[in-house]
C-alpha cells in the first residue's frame, strides 16, 4: 500500500513537472508540494528503529547488514536494531586494508539471514544493543577472534573463552595479528582518529 503511494506521488510529480514547463506561474509552488509529499511518504516507509530490549533478553532477528566487523543491523519482532557484538573490537573501516577484511569474515560467518541475539548490554550513547551473536549455535563473536579478524575488548569481557582464543590468533599469526600495528587495538586508533 506504501509503495503503491510513493508509485503514486511520483507520477505526480512528473506529470506537476511537465505542467510547470508548460504553465510557469503554477510550477514552482506545485513542485514544492508534490517534493514535500513525496519526501513525507518516503519517511513513511522507513522501518522504525525498535525500542531496545532488556538486558538478558534474546532475540530470534533477520540480519539486514553488516556494517563492519563488530556491527550490524537486524530485523527483530519489535522492529530494526543496530547490534554491537559484544566483547571483541574490530578494525575501522578506515583501518586500510583490516576493516574491510574484518567485515568480510563477519559475513562469511553470517551466511544466512537468520541469527539469535543474546542482550548483554544497552549503549546509551550510540543507542545501540550490545549482544552476542550466534549463528546456529556458533558465537560469531568468539569465532571472529579465533579467525584474527577482531580484538577482545578487555575492558568489557574477560571470557577465559575468547582470551584464549586471541591467545591462539596471536600466535598463529592470523588476521590483525600477521603483521603488528594498529589494527590490533581498534579502541587506540579511534583515539587518534575520532570521526
Amino acid at each position: 500500500m506504501k509503495r503503491d503511494l510513493l508509485k503514486l506521488l511520483q507520477q505526480l510529480l512528473r506529470n506537476g513537472l511537465s505542467q510547470a514547463r508548460r504553465r510557469k506561474s503554477s510550477g514552482p509552488l506545485l513542485i514544492a508540494v508534490l517534493t514535500i509529499a513525496v519526501f513525507a511518504v518516503t519517511q513513511l516507509l522507513k522501518e522504525p528503529d525498535s525500542p531496545l530490549p532488556a538486558k538478558g533478553t534474546s532475540l530470534g532477528c533477520q540480519l539486514m547488514d553488516i556494517h563492519d566487523g563488530d556491527t550490524v543491523t537486524a530485523r527483530c519482532p519489535e522492529g530494526k536494531l543496530k547490534v554491537r557484538l559484544f566483547g571483541i573490537d574490530a578494525p575501522e573501516i578506515g583501518q586500510k586494508p583490516w576493516g574491510e577484511q574484518s567485515r568480510e569474515l563477519l559475513r562469511g560467518l553470517l551466511p544466512k539471514p537468520h541469527i539469535k541475539l543474546e542482550v548483554m548490554d544497552i549503549d546509551q550513547r550510540y543507542g545501540r544493543v550490545v549482544a552476542r551473536i550466534f549463528n546456529g549455535y556458533q558465537d560469531v563473536g568468539l569465532e571472529m577472534v579465533r579467525q584474527g579478524g577482531a580484538a577482545v575488548y578487555e575492558q568489557y569481557n574477560q571470557s577465559r573463552a575468547y582470551q584464549v582464543a586471541q591467545l591462539q590468533a596471536r600466535q598463529d599469526q592470523l588476521g590483525i595479528w600477521s603483521k603488528p600495528g594498529a589494527q590490533q587495538t581498534p579502541w587506540e586508533w579511534r583515539k587518534l582518529n575520532p570521526r
